[in-house]
């Protein structure tokens, strides 16, 4: 997996609602990860995740959408830089 399939994955496991398969992913994705500021948007997802497995109301969740939507904007800053 790469660090596009995986946010891909993130994404798209948030819009479905599924805790379980973007807690798994975002957690691999700290674990490969080296840059230091996506490193701490995936953590602000996980802490999300782990937010809505605790208290599982609209609100966690639109944390968790907000978390999602930085991180992507965090891997397209870093990752699809232009040359």
């Amino acid at each position: 997996m790469t660090v596009d399939d995986a946010v891909r994955l993130i994404a798209s496991a948030v819009k479905d609602r599924d805790v379980t398969k973007a807690l798994e992913t975002a957690m691999w994705l700290e674990r490969e990860v080296v840059n230091t500021s996506f490193k701490r948007a995936v953590i602000v997802v996980i802490a999300a995740l782990r937010t809505v497995q605790t208290v599982n109301t609209p609100y966690t969740w639109s944390i968790c959408d907000s978390a999602v939507r930085n991180l992507e904007k965090s891997f397209r800053s870093l990752y699809m830089r232009r040359p």
